[in-house]
């Protein structure tokens, strides 16, 4: 697992707080920690069947798709912003250009 920390300033608090490559970041870092939260649920056990084993893989599956949704979208609005770098071009502009993912 990959640790990520931000850490700011109070003064510039303010300012970035609005910028709009700071709020898609932070939507994309809330898509990634929702799937954390979806996951378990999505490796229950088959041989489980009870109601509630059940439920909660229906459930980690209908929301995983929605965020992998939410997400792709998010990762697609980036480029208007972070196209140039490196670490763009090489993960989500890779990802995004993949006939597959198409």
């Amino acid at each position: 697992m990959v640790e990520i920390q931000i850490i700011a300033l109070a003064a510039d608090w303010p300012t970035m707080r609005v910028d709009p490559r700071f709020i898609e970041l932070m939507r994309l870092a809330r898509v990634a920690n929702s799937l954390a939260l979806a996951y378990p649920a999505l490796f229950l056990p088959f041989t489980d069947q009870s109601p509630k084993a059940r439920r909660d893989r229906f459930a980690g599956l209908l929301f995983s798709a929605a965020l992998l949704k939410e997400g792709l979208h998010t990762a697609r609005s980036l480029g208007r912003w972070f196209r140039e770098l490196p670490q763009y071009t090489e993960g989500f502009g890779a990802i995004l250009s993949d006939p597959a993912v198409q």
